[in-house]
């Protein structure tokens, strides 16, 4: 990964440092001197690939469902969002997210009918950790 719009190099590399700190779990990510034909290329930065292996190593069960997510959880059937399934195969199968998704999303539930809170915490409790997704949230707003 190359830092060219962060000059000082540092950013990225203090945002994972800070959520380590904080009791997140953060990928690998150090500085590595890039050579081209023999001279220096540039300052870019090594870090873990977003499969079981960092699952693993982050403590978590590697057959488990990997998503790469980037924005918000959607209630269609049909779509998972811009959350990119990662393992286990096969890749097409997103009934796990839908799962999850259904579970928590108040607006699941059909107009007029209140939202059951308590169905919502209970799946909130059994299928995410909560104490990771709090000390996330929190360093992602100090990043």
């Amino acid at each position: 990964m190359a830092e060219f719009l962060d000059p000082a190099y540092i950013r990225q590399h203090l945002s994972f440092w800070l959520l380590e700190q904080m009791g997140a779990k953060a990928p690998f990510f150090y500085p590595v001197r890039a050579q081209l034909n023999g001279q220096f290329y540039g300052l870019v930065f090594h870090n873990d690939v977003i499969d079981e292996e960092q699952v693993a190593r982050m403590g978590y069960d590697p057959a488990g469902a990997l998503y790469k997510a980037v924005g918000n959880a959607l209630p269609s059937e049909s779509s998972t969002g811009v959350f990119q399934k990662k393992s286990p195969p096969p890749l097409t199968d997103h009934a796990d997210y839908q799962v999850l998704v259904r579970a928590i999303n108040e607006t699941n539930f059909p107009p007029g009918q209140p939202t059951n809170l308590a169905q919502r915490r209970a799946a909130a409790y059994d299928m995410l950790d909560i104490p990771q997704v709090i000390n996330h949230l929190a360093g992602a707003m100090v990043r």
